[in-house]
């Protein structure tokens, strides 16, 4: 069953990835690099004070409903303190922007006000909407939330799509391609939040205030008060620091291969919708060896599934940049190569540290993040202002080679069994091998990148990935036990049994 959820989740991104991919095909073709630049870096301003809004309790609430705490009071605890903070952090926000506004301080040049105020109401109801929704991922109801979220990102895609083409017929400006596409997020946010609700109006119940309840959160969360901090720089470090050193067109090719390499970490985070509240299960029942047992799978189909994707990328960026965005974005060619492999590594590393924050070890968990934050951060201040989007992209890389080393060396404390399968060092070699005869052909048989088109591009990846498959079986990593379990993972009638049972409203 868990299995059968990570993979509708996978499903449902793949399915967003797709429209992804098209909606940032017209915005490259049609919008340019500069107005991706402009809404990107607006964003990434906005998300820094989400740090105020979450500091943790996020994650407090799956953890602590995952643990079969009394449902409604935890709904009444958390819902008043996701209040008060997106309270505080509106606050802070208006109060930043108003204090520009006295002193006469400009916004740097990849951004604009008039983005950012758009962002402001993105920011509100993403907020508003993570009170269903991580209810909702601490009780395993993953459909509801990704359902949600699918309708959400087809709204917003069919906009963007929209307005890039009708903004190909007149004169627009950067600031109004900016704010098409800052529309284009608060709609899908928007979307979700209305569908959400609609469950959670019906069907759950908001209790009293709980003190207990509250001051557990709280345990739960004050270890990730400084993570938070850091860890919401660090995310948004690369593009906050490109658009202060460089200029939006530069934070606009690298927010373009970063959102095509960031799709591989659906994998990861569809394992940790379900993986985080089974292993605090499983912890709270004793039961260590389960827990090793999950992780060590989850990690090897993880491998599996990104290795040859890592692969392909690494001999085929620039073709690709080629034929999905345009030749604007092919100065972007190391930068998406250097993304790719982060996130392969990221998706490992985190896929341990949730284990670890799982067998209810916060601070531990907190403190890895930790370091790799500040290490992403300073890393960002020292290469960007040298070399640009590549020099954040291998800052990137750099902080979760950290952080894969100390999620390593920490979760083999915690359960005092190596949970990295050696398997994986076979699914590795498959994919270093695959790359040594494709970077061959590369250069002997294939066209060079801006003559490549997609009916050569495609079946070239299909042979690379049977290629691959092929050296897997040779090597004994890929044969009936992993052929059933994706089988039994993609039963798309049970999946579709558990999406009606699950969506149905229950009083």
């Amino acid at each position: 069953m868990l299995a059968r959820k990570t993979v509708f989740v996978i499903l449902k991104e793949g399915i967003a990835g797709a429209l992804g991919f098209i909606t940032l095909f017209f915005v490259a073709r049609f919008m340019g690099a500069e107005p991706l630049g402009v809404a990107s870096f607006a964003l990434a301003f906005v998300n820094v004070f989400n740090i105020i809004a979450d500091m943790g309790f996020n994650a407090a609430h799956v953890k602590r409903v995952s643990e079969k705490l009394d449902l409604r009071n935890c709904i009444a605890v958390y819902a008043r303190i996701k209040i008060v903070l997106t309270l505080a952090a509106l606050g802070i926000l208006v109060c930043f922007l108003v204090l520009l506004e006295i002193l006469k301080v400009n916004f740097y040049d990849s951004t604009y006000p008039e983005v950012v105020y758009m962002m402001i109401g993105y920011f509100m109801f993403v907020q508003i909407m993570s009170i269903p929704k991580y209810t909702y991922d601490a009780k395993l109801q993953i459909y509801r939330s990704q359902l949600a979220a699918l309708a959400g990102v087809i709204g917003k895609d069919i906009l963007v799509i929209g307005a890039a083409v009708l903004m190909t017929i007149g004169p627009y400006t950067v600031v109004q391609k900016g704010v098409a596409l800052a529309v284009g997020y608060m709609l899908e946010v928007l979307i979700a939040t209305v569908i959400l609700y609609g469950f959670f109006i019906r069907e759950e119940k908001i209790g009293t205030y709980d003190r207990r309840i509250a001051r557990r959160y709280l345990e739960f969360a004050i270890p990730f008060f400084p993570v938070a901090i850091f860890s919401m720089l660090a995310i948004n470090a690369d593009r906050l620091t490109i658009g202060y050193f460089w200029d939006a067109k530069e934070v606009g090719v690298y927010t373009a291969v970063q959102a095509i390499a960031n799709m591989l970490v659906v994998i990861q985070s569809a394992v940790t919708l379900v993986l985080f509240p089974a292993v605090s299960s499983q912890h709270k029942g004793g039961n260590l060896n389960e827990v090793v047992r999950m992780t060590k799978d989850a990690m090897q189909y993880i491998l599996l599934v990104l290795m040859p994707v890592g692969a392909a990328i690494t001999v085929f960026s620039a073709d690709i940049i080629h034929v999905v965005l345009s030749d604007e974005f092919l100065v972007a060619e190391y930068c998406f190569i250097f993304l790719t492999w982060y996130y392969i590594l990221f998706s490992v590393s985190n896929t341990a540290a949730v284990t670890i924050g799982g067998t209810d070890r916060p601070k531990l968990g907190a403190r890895i993040t930790l370091v790799s934050a500040i290490s992403n951060i300073l890393l960002n201040f020292a290469f960007v202002p040298w070399w640009g989007a590549t020099g954040a992209a291998l800052a990137t890389l750099m902080s979760g080679v950290v952080y894969f080393i100390l999620a390593a060396y920490f979760s083999r404390k915690v359960l005092s069994a190596n949970i990295f399968p050696l398997r994986a060092v076979k699914i590795m070699a498959a994919g270093g091998i695959t790359v040594l005869l494709f970077y061959a052909m590369k250069f002997t048989i294939l066209p060079p990148p801006t003559e490549m088109r997609i009916y050569t591009l495609v079946p070239t990846l299909l042979g690379m990935l049977g290629f691959f498959l092929l050296v897997l079986h040779l090597a004994g990593e890929f044969g009936k036990k992993e052929i059933e379990f994706f089988k039994n993972a993609l039963h798309i009638r049970e999946m579709g049994r558990g999406i009606r049972e699950e969506i149905k409203i229950r009083k």
